[in-house]
């Protein structure tokens, strides 16, 4: 098998962007959306995952306020992966927003 068929022949895996965090330390500024070398923080992580040949899908999870915003950054950005957008729970931990069942089909 050569390399190009090694390429098409890998298998696809999905990535959860866990940002639905408060951003309490951050004196009232969100994380989030915080501008980072021009451009949001969370774009440029869509991005990474995005131009990552082993990724086949992006779920992000965002706070019920940023669902909208977070949405509207995606169309804008011009991302080609498909993308999911969901709020997250109340707290990361304890299976709110992530569950290690959820993740992994347990």
């Amino acid at each position: 098998m050569n390399r190009r068929d090694m390429k098409t022949n890998q298998q696809k895996v999905g990535a959860i962007i866990v940002a639905a965090g408060e951003s309490r330390r951050m004196g009232g500024i969100d994380k989030v959306f915080a501008p980072l070398g021009g451009k949001p923080a969370l774009a440029h992580v869509l991005h990474a995952f995005d131009s990552c040949d082993s990724v086949g899908q992006i779920v992000a999870v965002v706070s019920k306020a940023n669902v909208e915003r977070c949405r509207q950054l995606i169309a804008e950005e011009g991302l080609s992966k498909p993308i999911e957008v969901c709020a997250g729970g109340k707290r990361r931990w304890r299976r709110d927003s992530v569950s290690l069942k959820t993740a992994t089909g347990w």
